[in-house]
């Protein structure tokens, strides 16, 4: 009993417990927690209220929409059914006039014969004019036989629309086209208003890709809502409620999955919702603002001789570790005082001395290791037992363009440089060695790949501990480029001394080759009844054998100039016969070919032989870049230039791309990023190009693509200097 007397002394003469007495013998916080269960009653019975009225007022826009749109349909479907005899676009005119006059759902009305050429269309022209217009839903309503509902699309008008279209069907399901109905969208936004704007509410309504179409507030039109979760979640569910901004004011929603995919939101902003709530939160506020105040008399005396010291002390240990705050705290009138208060100041100004002298001695030490990390010219990376990046260099910002804020603090096996499983860059920490290095590629945020030397050593602290892992990066990319660059000259220096006899060894077989093509080709010509086919291949075989032949000439006569004769050639035909020569082997791998005629006439002066050989070389590659599939697009162009008119010849693929560091090299004799590649192609290419006086350039990303340009002069006659420009890293 008499130690429990001056402990209970103790604690009471405690500034804290003083303070938390006074406090709660006040009551304040029970009158707050009060005050919170009231509102949140009230606001949690409002909300559901308004979730409830909500919720109808979108089943019933659904219901109404989905009756009205099956009301469409069927009216479309019985116009299309006169026409299942036979075709009568007067009789489907005149019915659809009326459609138009008797609904407001639907204000226009046009038909799209089997080649989506336009029959009529109401109320903006009558008779057909020929006109192709590519309706987005064309396919699904032939295939499907069935009527489509489409997203926002612009109509031939250029307007944003939404319709509903039915297949026209003749005998047999024969298909004749479709008729597609504008729905009105100012119908649709009035239908919202009449269950949403009367509560002071708003409602819209999305397509399948979350883009507005109709909406209480027409400036709302066509804008893409599908970033909202609520739209997220309407896309995939039937409905439900959420809680989320809508023009800036937080909201409440409701959703529902229409029939044909789209979706309707009716919602309330909290602002209007909860105004009841705001209301009766003023009369409370008030009544509880009285015995607060009330409280805060009672208490006043205890801030002003307890809270008040404690406070400024609090402010002041803030920067306890700052001279002038330490001098503050030894100014003030508790400080000599023998009770709890006045012993925390003096503990604050010893402990803060001792701090001063340590952290200025740890920011010297700092900043002198700093120096010396930023200063070697490798990436350096610290990491802590759990792989997690403590500290990098500039350097490695350099190396893999991560910044310093984004990198410090995060996993090493999450950064972006180590994007898959077969090039990770993995650090062993339960390795017993003390220093480990090993060759990897990094990846930086370009996505450009880099070869380097890691060396990765543990920290030891005092105890003998593993305290962290330095992993030390050296790029040598470039190093390794050199030397398969020096590997690849000393090919062409060996191949240079075997390349005549090659080809004089080549020219007998194609001798050979060149005599049967060409009896073939006549034993051919003289039948009568041979196939198209075989005579195509036949003429194809023959000139193949020409051009092999006319190559190894140039192989022999390397180290002479050429005497090919200069003649007209036309791009267009000679592009063409090249498309002609690898047409199977195009079909085979599902490549589409487009060609876009710029200028009428493509001629220019050259060897009709060589420039084969370099677009057959070019498209080539194409294919090889999209084994499965894709598009070839073949475009040429007229340039006006100081020195003269330039043909360009633009051939883009949609294929796998080049990286930028293999870009650099892609002239280079033997680089290839082929597997069973010569490295040869575009080499050879290119010096063909600039023999006739023009240039070559190749522009690729990876994923997407490369275009590559061959620009000529209208009239050359060879002795062109070479002029190569790789660009990479650009949109196109």
């Amino acid at each position: 009993m008499s130690l429990q007397k001056p402990l209970l002394k103790s604690v009471v003469s405690s500034i804290t417990i003083k303070y938390i007495l006074i406090y709660c013998i006040i009551l304040v916080i029970p009158v707050i927690l009060l005050y919170q269960v009231i509102m949140s009653n009230s606001h949690q019975i409002l909300e559901t209220n308004i979730i409830t009225n909500n919720a109808f007022g979108a089943d019933a826009v659904a219901k109404r929409f989905n009756t009205e749109l099956s009301d469409v349909v069927l009216q479309l479907q019985l116009v299309s059914n006169h026409a299942q005899g036979e075709l009568d676009l007067n009789s489907m005119y005149t019915n659809s006039r009326e459609i138009i006059a008797r609904s407001s759902f639907v204000h226009a009305i046009y038909y799209l014969d089997e080649k989506s050429r336009i029959g009529f269309e109401l109320p903006f022209m009558e008779s057909p004019n020929e006109q192709i217009f590519p309706y987005p839903m064309f396919e699904e309503a032939r295939w499907t036989q069935n009527y489509t509902v489409s997203d926002i699309h612009k109509n031939v008008r250029s307007e944003s629309v939404i319709t509903v279209a039915v297949p026209v069907l003749l005998e047999s399901n024969r298909f004749a086209g479709v008729l597609v109905a504008e729905l009105s969208r100012e119908y649709l936004s009035e239908v919202l208003k009449i269950h949403s704007m009367s509560s002071g509410g708003f409602g819209y309504i999305v397509d399948r890709h979350g883009k507005v179409i109709a909406s209480t507030d027409s400036n709302e039109w066509d804008r893409d809502y599908a970033g909202f979760h609520h739209v997220r979640n309407l896309l995939i569910e039937s409905y439900g409620t959420a809680r989320e901004a809508y023009q800036g004011e937080a909201s409440i929603l409701s959703y529902k999955l229409l029939k044909d995919g789209w979706g309707v939101v009716i919602g309330v902003p909290e602002r209007i919702a909860f105004e009841p709530v705001l209301r009766q939160s003023m009369l409370l506020t008030l009544s509880f603002i009285g015995i607060l105040l009330f409280s805060l008399c009672l208490i006043g005396l205890g801030m002003r001789y307890l809270l008040s010291p404690v406070v400024r002390l609090t402010h002041l240990a803030q920067n306890y570790t700052v001279e002038a705050s330490l001098r503050e705290i030894s100014r003030l009138k508790r400080y000599h005082s023998s009770d709890e208060l006045g012993l925390l100041m003096r503990t604050f100004i010893r402990v803060g001395v001792s701090n001063l002298e340590k952290q200025r001695m740890l920011i010297e030490k700092e900043q002198y290791l700093r120096n010396i990390i930023e200063g070697i010219p490798f990436a350096i990376v610290t990491l802590d037992n759990n792989g997690v990046v403590t500290y990098f260099n500039r350097q490695f910002e350099n190396l893999t363009g991560i910044p310093a804020q984004q990198g410090i603090g995060i996993n090493w096996a999450d950064l972006t440089i180590n994007q898959t499983q077969d090039e990770r860059i993995v650090i062993d920490f339960n390795s017993t060695d003390s220093s480990h290095e090993t060759e990897s590629t990094l990846v930086d945020v370009q996505g450009n790949k880099h070869i380097i030397k890691v060396i990765m050593t543990r920290f030891i602290n005092e105890q003998g501990d593993i305290a962290g892992i330095l992993v030390v990066i050296n790029d040598v990319s470039q190093q390794k480029l050199l030397e398969a660059y020096a590997k690849q000259r000393e090919k062409l220096a060996s191949i240079g001394q075997i390349t005549a006899g090659i080809a004089h060894e080549i020219k007998n077989p194609l001798a050979i080759l060149s005599g049967a093509s060409e009896l073939l080709k006549e034993e051919v010509q003289e039948k009568q009844f041979v196939d198209q086919m075989i005579r195509e291949l036949t003429d194809d075989i023959f000139q193949v054998v020409g051009r092999m032949n006319g190559i190894a000439n140039d192989f022999l006569q390397f180290a002479k100039s050429s005497n090919d004769e200069w003649e007209t050639v036309s791009l267009d035909e000679l592009l063409d016969k090249v498309l002609h020569l690898l047409r199977i082997k195009l079909k085979e791998c599902n490549i589409r070919v487009c060609k876009e005629e710029q200028i009428e006439y493509p001629i220019i002066m050259g060897k009709k032989d060589k420039l084969m050989q370099v677009f057959l070389n070019i498209v080539l590659n194409s294919i090889d870049a999209m084994p499965n599939g894709g598009t070839l697009t073949i475009q040429w162009q007229r340039e006006l230039q100081e020195n003269g008119e330039w043909i360009v010849v633009v051939i883009r693929d949609t294929g796998e791309g080049i990286s930028a560091n293999q870009l650099e090299w892609l002239f280079n004799p033997f680089f290839t990023t082929k597997e069973n590649g010569s490295g040869l192609g575009l080499t050879i290419a290119r010096d063909i190009v600039i023999e006739h006086e023009g240039c070559m350039s190749i522009e690729s990303r990876e994923a997407e693509g490369t275009i590559v340009w061959c620009k000529f002069p209208k009239d050359s006659h060879g002795g062109g200097n070479e002029h190569v420009n790789t660009t990479y890293g650009l949109d196109y």
